[in-house]
């Protein structure tokens, strides 16, 4: 049947699909209505992080026909989608899935038509259902979220090869990669930002005027996949061959034909409710719901697991080194906000948090506190277990409300980022319209817990070393001072506070890493006083060697169904130890060369994609081997084209160095004045303030620092 020749299609399924009449008991059709339908060699279900890579790659071939679905919106058009420090902005708004965890089947009492009536919350946090953003939108969540950019450990990879994923190890994604950089250490993070200080997106990056102008590329927005529809072999094995279609509940339905296959690239959440609603998945399940079973599937909605954060640990800080009264004041961010159009600079070009340390929880010379018992989950002796983000003002976690005006503080969020608790997605009705059940089952595993107390007493510890105290106002209390004080724990003696304490601050605080924790308005403060990084959910459609241990396969072929993959963050076979965006991306590009039967890379990224752009580089870390110099050379003017954004991002990361390494002493005054000057060009006093706090660090052995330099006193 003909296609669609405009490559956008909003709303409108009859332009690309034809008119479908579904059997509710079966997604099995015949092949002579299969013929009938609109069809396209590749359907990809899902316009998100993955699918726009696919798209863009499989279209690349002039000879196959591309069909990229999406529930979502296009990009263009938002503007806090181009915005970096206004991304929060775009959560609980129409462009994101506004998925809440933490109710999860307690009895299955699933009757026809009906949802599960017996629920239980997540008995490890006193009860509280989380939030997790997804992005619903061209780019999926690549458009909503902090735009870190990041690898992780390359012996994650490779433990995924040691355990079944055969061609996924870290010299098979490599060619993916930017060039590494330490995985253990302290640093700034890349940021995936162009040149005007926009955010770059997988739709905006692989989904240019010159891909989107080819024929054989269609992409249809505002338009919900509903179920898989299957043929039968003569072998009886089911093979996919299309899918059925809606715009909204009672819409009509409609169906469009897959020649070659129909890839899920939905995500963590998505990809598996989608592989429920079909049929395919673990058969007691389905049966509950009344859902023929077409490919009984254990793994298919197991083993999901998140970044779990302990919470936003606030630290008094003396106010000309926080963002706190800048970005609380409606002056200071209509400033801003024209700086920003017009230039392209000034705090809503930055990504809110640009520092991180990785470290393991096992490390004898870091201050973790006592002994406790817990797993090793970490994937090799040089890959990390935590991650502690520094944001430059005082973010609260869970609606804690806002701190009190003429108070000041930064924020350090410890994450684990390998946790033994896994959790679940499974169906809460037999509608794609309803949200499923996501139970993270979180902390069910005691050594999540003892982890993120071992990470809590390090920032502790860290705030109270020289020279970062210095830029904090420190309190060493035993006890709060009341009931829900902000600046607990972080006024806490490191010494004094127990265990007890902190895991009961843990439970009262804790949340996904991609949580956001205070969204008042549409402006700089809505981002300032929220904590949202990323959507680190991976693995609940994991790859592996066997129906036994996995649901795809190592070619991401779901086991025991033709014609169909999944390609997103739901195949990761384990979780990464960090920022996975770029990993769904490495994913997705090696997919599309495997899809094509092509030695990888088939082409370079800059083909299609500003992949290869220098902001997208791995993010840079300290180790033994660091020179300052280049390191400064590296962390400052090859960096410029995100202005800096933490005020304490100086004092942070040089603080991280000293715990993690020794200090030799830069002494080139002269180039240190010029990039002063230069900075002084770019952002006026808040960059000063970090330079004036960056330098008087990293050159410690300069006593007469600000005689040196003259820089003003702010």
């Amino acid at each position: 049947m003909g296609n669609c020749t405009s490559t956008y299609v909003h709303r409108n399924p009859a332009a690309f699909a034809t008119p479908f009449v579904p059997d509710p008991a079966s997604t099995i059709v015949s092949k002579s209505e299969k013929k009938t339908w609109n069809s396209y060699d590749y359907v990809i279900v899902g316009g998100g992080t993955a699918g726009c890579v696919l798209a863009a790659r499989l279209s690349e071939d002039p000879h196959s026909t591309v069909l990229l679905i999406e529930a979502g919106k296009r990009y263009e058009g938002n503007i806090f989608a181009r915005i970096p420090f206004l991304f929060a902005s775009l959560v609980n708004t129409d462009v994101d899935w506004t998925y809440r965890t933490a109710y999860a089947p307690k009895i299955l009492t699933h009757l026809p038509g009906l949802l599960t009536i017996f629920r239980r919350p997540q008995d490890q946090l006193d009860g509280w259902d989380a939030q997790w953003p997804r992005g619903k939108i061209l780019g999926g969540s690549s458009t909503i979220n902090a735009m870190i950019l990041h690898r992780g450990a390359p012996e994650d990879y490779d433990d995924w090869e040691n355990n079944g994923a055969i061609g996924w190890g870290y010299k098979d994604l490599k060619p993916y990669f930017n060039p590494p950089a330490s995985s253990i250490g302290a640093g700034q993070f890349s940021a995936a930002v162009d040149t005007k200080n926009e955010r770059i997106s997988t739709a905006s990056a692989y989904l240019t005027g010159e891909v989107l102008g080819r024929p054989n590329l269609t992409i249809a927005v505002s338009t919900f996949t509903e179920r898989i529809l299957f043929s039968t072999a003569r072998d009886g094995t089911p093979r996919a061959v299309g899918v059925q279609l809606s715009t909204d509940r009672t819409s009509p339905k409609y169906a469009v034909s897959a020649k070659r296959e129909v890839i899920l690239s939905a995500g963590a959440v998505a990809s598996p409710q989608l592989l429920l609603l079909s049929g395919v998945g673990p058969a007691p399940h389905l049966k509950a719901l009344q859902i023929p079973v077409v490919r009984d599937l254990h793994h298919v909605g197991r083993n999901l697991y998140d970044h779990f954060c302990a919470g936003s640990v606030l630290v008094r800080a003396k106010a000309k080194y926080t963002w706190d009264d800048y970005v609380r004041r409606s002056f200071s961010a209509v400033l801003a906000l024209v700086k920003w159009l017009l230039f392209g600079l000034g705090p809503l070009a930055s990504i809110c948090v640009h520092v991180a340390l990785f470290f393991r929880s096992d490390d004898q010379e870091l201050p973790l506190g006592p002994p406790l018992p817990i797993k090793d989950r970490s994937s090799g002796p040089r890959a990390p277990d935590i991650e502690v983000a520094v944001f430059p003002f005082s973010a609260l976690s869970r609606g804690r409300g806002v701190a009190p005006a003429g108070q000041y503080g930064v924020t350090f969020a410890p994450i684990i980022l390998r946790p033994s608790s896994s959790g679940t997605i499974s169906l809460r009705s037999t509608s794609v319209y309803d949200p499923p059940v996501i139970d993270p089952n979180y902390l069910s595993d005691e050594s999540d817990m003892n982890i993120l107390v071992k990470a809590m007493r390090f920032v502790l510890n860290l705030v109270r070393t020289e020279p970062l105290s210095a830029a904090l106002q420190l309190q060493n209390l035993e006890h709060p001072p009341r009931a829900g004080d902000h600046f607990w724990p972080g006024d806490a003696d490191p010494d004094k506070i127990t265990d007890d304490q902190l895991k009961a601050f843990i439970k009262e605080n804790g949340a996904s890493a991609f949580q956001p924790v205070l969204l008042s308005r549409w402006d700089i403060r809505s981002c300032a006083d929220s904590m949202i990084l990323f959507p680190p959910q991976t693995s609940s459609v994991r790859m592996g060697s066997g129906p036994a241990d996995s649901a795809v396969d190592v070619k991401l072929r779901v086991h025991g169904v033709r014609g169909l993959r999944v390609v997103d963050a739901s195949v990761f076979p384990d979780i990464v130890s960090g920022h996975p965006a770029l990993p769904v991306v490495a994913v997705a590009e090696r997919a599309a060369d495997l899809i094509r039967h092509s030695p990888f890379p088939l082409l370079p990224p800059s083909s299609s994609s500003k992949l290869d752009f220098p902001l997208f580089h791995d993010m840079a870390t300290v180790d033994s081997a660091a020179d300052p110099l280049e390191l400064t050379l590296e962390f400052g003017i090859g960096y410029l084209t995100v202005p800096f954004s933490s005020m304490l991002f100086g004092v942070a990361w040089i603080q991280a160095f000293l715990y993690f390494r020794s200090l030799r002493a830069v002494t080139d005054p002269k180039w240190l004045k010029a990039f002063v000057a230069f900075t002084l060009f770019l952002d006026v006093i808040h960059q000063v303030s970090i330079i004036h706090i960056y330098y008087y660090y990293l050159i410690i052995k300069h006593k007469d620092l600000d005689q040196v330099l003259n820089l003003p006193d702010v």
